[in-house]
């Protein structure tokens, strides 16, 4: 966050510098670059503002990167919970890179994270596929990376834990080569998830302490979201003391706008909650969970399981 404070800093009195000056390129370039680091620092409405001036521009230009434009807007949406309008954009980044022979794969996968939202695991296994081939084909090895933990997560989500499992791993591996420490939190978390509902409790506290010190130095938003995975797995593991501790610590304001790690968080408190026996704390956050619209998600998302195994009726 202090680092895209700075980036804001610098570039954002640069646009209106080269708007005054009629550069439209320069212009379009930079607002691009603001929007998404307003969007980077949780201020994705300004944001958006910044990226609907780079597209108009870019546009105007029929220059290429109105693909990129449109792909960053649609993560501001898919950001949001607007899941309808985020799929929308990149479809339309999509059509633009056809126009212009440009394919990405960034686009495919952040399709693909969509359909792992609405519930369409096949659509999303071949989303990232297609993903991965125009990464390999390119050798953008980074980006491989980061989408391969994303790959995982379906084939976890279908139930297909060996594959998961065989994917997180590969992914440790390649982005410790590759230097991605704020990504390599989030692997350790996803595959401290994985392995709660594999029953190796053990190892997943291991996976999810190995979250916690990474997240500590390099993504502390990863850290906040799997605090109530590690919670979870210290109440399988009978530490209901240090669950419940955990879950106290928990700075869930933080994630309050991110409404699916919301609503999963608050999900597990209820299950530690219950397996402490305070069953009127855990009463009132599924009563909190009653109240947030959650109509975006499809029935089979992992929103809406967690939301089932509580005995949460959501209308």
């Amino acid at each position: 966050t202090g680092r895209a404070n700075d980036a804001i800093d610098i570039l954002e009195p640069v646009v209106h510098l080269y708007h005054r000056e009629g550069w439209q390129l320069h212009t379009a370039i930079a607002a691009n670059s603001v929007g998404g680091f307003y969007h980077q620092n949780q201020q994705t409405d300004k944001g958006l503002s910044y990226m609907e001036m780079a597209l108009r521009l870019f546009q105007q230009l029929d220059n290429v990167s109105a693909m990129n434009t449109m792909e960053k807007i649609g993560m501001c949406y898919q950001r949001q919970g607007a899941y309808d309008q985020a799929l929308s954009w990149f479809e339309r980044a999509a059509d633009a890179g056809k126009q212009h022979r440009c394919y990405e794969g960034s686009l495919h996968c952040n399709m693909g994270s969509i359909s792992i939202v609405l519930g369409e695991y096949d659509s999303a296994l071949e989303q990232y596929h297609e993903g991965m081939r125009i990464f390999r084909r390119k050798n953008m090895r980074r980006l491989e990376a980061i989408f391969l933990c994303n790959l995982a997560v379906v084939h976890h989500m279908l139930g297909q834990f060996e594959e998961a499992e065989r994917l997180f791993l590969e992914d440790i591996e390649l982005s410790q080569e590759m230097g991605l420490n704020g990504h390599l939190a989030l692997i350790y978390g996803n595959l401290g998830d994985l392995y709660l509902d594999m029953d190796q409790v053990p190892t997943a506290l291991l996976y999810f302490h190995q979250c916690m010190e990474q997240a500590n130095q390099y993504y502390p938003l990863v850290k906040t979201v799997y605090m109530s995975s590690l919670a979870l797995g210290y109440a399988m593991n009978h530490e209901i003391a240090q669950a419940l501790d955990t879950i106290n610590a928990q700075p869930l304001q933080e994630i309050e706008h991110y409404k699916e790690e919301y609503v999963k968080a608050l999900c597990k408190h209820v299950v530690i909650q219950a397996l402490s026996g305070n069953h009127v704390a855990a009463d009132k956050l599924r009563q909190q969970i009653q109240q947030i619209e959650l109509s975006e998600f499809a029935v089979d998302s992992l929103v809406m399981r967690w939301v089932k195994r509580i005995g949460a009726s959501i209308t």
